[in-house]
């Protein structure tokens, strides 16, 4: 095969966590219990190319797929509205409102009818109103027939995003760390890689710490108050509930 094919096949055999990840949600959406995963990493992590393997093999699921687009004022509901100009999804009635929690609500029936998984690419351009769509249907995920599979640069997930909220929901892989990990230890450990997150939470912690009681110290310097803030973040989103008991287990 061409160069490219075997670089595509080895990053993907990389990947193997975290595609066998996705394709458990897909599994579980088709038997009709929803799942949510999120990946993370650097443009050119290889987030995409990882849903275009799992999404590209056979499957009952119907697949929808949104884009979030870089623009300086993000389109509100845009992968929705694409998703609705296509005809995948069932729109809204032309010239309604489009009230937020009673959209939210449609979709969610829409994405009900049928074993379905839909993917939103590149969740760090989204927009709130997409945002609080997605958590909508993040919380009740495990009532619906769906796969719910998102990817996002975490470098611009900053504490204050509001996309922070709605990734405490999902299942995470960072694409990035695991290839840290892999390349210091020559292969995957999910025990270790685990016990390494929960210590990286805990020094996280430490250093947000530090940074809190130097804002207090100096008040005003509004370096140690983001710096604190953004360790915090870290600290939340690895101990969540759902996160530390998974990790607990896996340890």
């Amino acid at each position: 095969g061409a160069p490219g094919s075997y670089a595509r096949q080895v990053r993907l055999l990389e990947r193997q966590a975290e595609l066998t990840a996705v394709r458990a949600a897909l599994a579980d959406a088709a038997a009709g219990q929803g799942a949510g995963v999120a990946l993370t990493g650097e443009s050119g992590a290889g987030k995409s190319t990882l849903l275009e393997a799992a999404l590209g093999e056979p499957t009952t699921l119907r697949v929808l797929r949104g884009h979030c687009d870089p623009l300086q004022t993000p389109r509100p509901l845009g992968p929705f509205r694409d998703l609705w100009t296509a005809g995948d999804l069932a729109a809204p009635p032309a010239g309604a409102d489009l009230i937020l929690p009673e959209l939210c609500e449609q979709v969610y029936r829409a994405l009900g009818a049928e074993p379905t998984v839909l993917a939103v690419e590149d969740l760090h351009w989204a927009d709130g109103a997409t945002i609080e769509v997605l958590r909508y249907l993040a919380r009740r995920v495990e009532a619906l027939p769906l796969a719910l599979l998102v990817t996002y640069r975490d470098v611009e997930v900053g504490p204050r995003h509001a996309a922070r909220p709605l990734l405490g929901e999902f299942a995470r892989f960072d694409l990035e760390g695991l290839a840290l990990f892999e390349a210091y230890w020559g292969r995957f450990d999910a025990s270790l890689y685990a016990r390494a997150r929960l210590y990286a939470a805990a020094d996280a912690l430490k250093w947000g710490l530090i940074g809190a009681y130097a804002d207090a110290a100096d008040p005003g310097t509004f370096e140690y108050s983001k710096f604190s803030d953004w360790q915090f973040t870290w600290v939340r989103q690895w101990l969540a509930p759902e996160c530390a008991d998974e990790l607990i287990r896996i340890v």
